[in-house]
């Protein structure tokens, strides 16, 4: 007849089993952690990253080390050049801003819009603004302007509405008159730059929604919240 198994023995025995279990455990998740690394593209398995909040930084590189993944440590001087870069585009959105909403600006680019058309076209009469073009080089030939000052001229007057140019390159201009036809104008432009936009939160709510597990709205609500803080 067989003995009794002490409690000691029971123990020892229950003991050995869960170390077993999670040894076998341990070695299915390096196999497949070792398979998740032989499966990940090149460019996958790189982590370059600069940070100096040390409890991020920490996080990081753990959970990369974790899933194979090298990591590249960028030098500090490479955060406060972004912060930099930041800060003067900041700057000049708040000096355009500002120029723009300036009524004396806008008053001097109107007499500039008026005294360069009586010039180019012999003081036509303004019905005919929509069919003719001119160039920079038209500019320079028919004034005393050379073509640094032609193109700050055409550029100050381009940015109030009162030129329109006809192509992508900014070569061809025509004068716009119409405040009805100034205001479509940037409308337009408007509508064209939302159009990319919204082809590019399209794919960004795609991923957002798999990744990061949030919904239309929230991705919606940051992405507005987030053009509310350019303007």
């Amino acid at each position: 007849m067989a003995a009794k198994k002490t409690t000691k023995e029971v123990n020892g025995n229950s003991e050995n089993q869960q170390t077993e279990v999670k040894k076998k455990t341990t070695r299915k998740k390096r196999v497949a952690s070792e398979k998740d690394v032989k499966t990940m593209k090149p460019e996958e398995g790189v982590l370059i990253m600069a940070c100096l909040n040390p409890t991020v930084a920490k996080t990081s590189i753990e959970c990369a080390k974790q899933n194979g993944v090298k990591v590249v440590i960028l030098e500090d001087k490479v955060i406060y050049d972004y912060l930099k870069a930041e800060a003067d585009k900041q700057s000049n959105k708040d000096a355009i801003s500002v120029f723009l909403s300036n009524e004396s600006n806008r008053g001097m680019a109107k007499k500039h819009q008026m005294k360069l058309w009586n010039i180019l076209t012999k003081g036509a009469a303004l019905e005919k603004s929509k069919d003719l073009y001119f160039t920079r080089t038209d500019v320079t030939h028919l004034t005393t302007l050379s073509h640094s000052r032609a193109s700050e001229v055409l550029q100050m007057l381009n940015a109030f509405g009162y030129i329109e140019y006809s192509d992508e390159k900014c070569f061809r201009f025509k004068f716009v008159f119409s405040d009805e036809d100034i205001v479509k104008r940037f409308r337009d432009e408007l509508s064209s730059v939302t159009d990319i936009c919204v082809a590019s939160f399209m794919k960004y709510e795609s991923a957002a929604e798999n990744i990061c597990k949030k919904s239309k709205m929230e991705l919606v609500d940051e992405f507005i919240e987030d053009i509310r803080k350019r303007i």
